[in-house]
């Protein structure tokens, strides 16, 4: 079986002796990689076996594979690592992160629908209120009083908050 394994991913003859890579393999299983993963995690591995110049003189007395085998599972640890801390992103992400997308169509034609039926006046102070203008900015722009301006926008509210739609409002 490893003989079959290893000639699908034999790509790295001339770059990589074949034992090497049977290792890396090897090791790619034990470490529990699914299998549709493996030709990936090898492409990482790869780079790091080739990067490693085995000592002897360093080595106090181990061989070369078993030199080789510690540098690969130090990178199949960091891969894992690192994809737990990608995975942990996304939990806390996803715990924090308010709904981005809810369909609000319906109450959007529902907010549509009772601005529609405002009286002009109260239409063009909605619009200020939207833009975020204040009650008194509005009421310059309008020529008019804060008085009537207040007015209109207990109007506004009234019909809103008579519709169900009290989560539109401002406080």
């Amino acid at each position: 079986m490893a003989a079959r394994n290893s000639t699908q991913f034999s790509t790295y003859e001339g770059k990589v002796p074949q034992w090497k890579v049977n290792l890396a393999l090897g090791r790619i299983r034990a470490f529990g990689f699914p299998k549709d993963q493996w030709q990936d995690v090898l492409q990482d591995v790869v780079v790091d076996i080739m990067k490693f110049r085995f000592d002897a003189a360093r080595a106090n007395g181990a061989k070369e594979s078993t030199a080789l085998c510690a540098v690969v599972n130090n990178r199949l640890m960091s891969i894992m690592r690192g994809r737990e801390r990608a995975r942990e992103r996304t939990r806390q992400h996803a715990a924090a992160a308010p709904v981005l997308y809810e369909d609000r169509t319906e109450l959007e034609l529902d907010v549509r629908s009772v601005v529609a039926s405002l009286a002009p006046f109260e239409q063009t102070v909605c619009a200020g209120l939207a833009r975020g203008d204040s009650r008194h900015q509005i009421a310059l722009a309008l020529g008019c009083g804060w008085y009537k301006v207040d007015r209109a926008v207990e109007a506004i509210r009234a019909r809103f908050e008579e519709l169900g739609l009290e989560d539109w409002l401002c406080a």
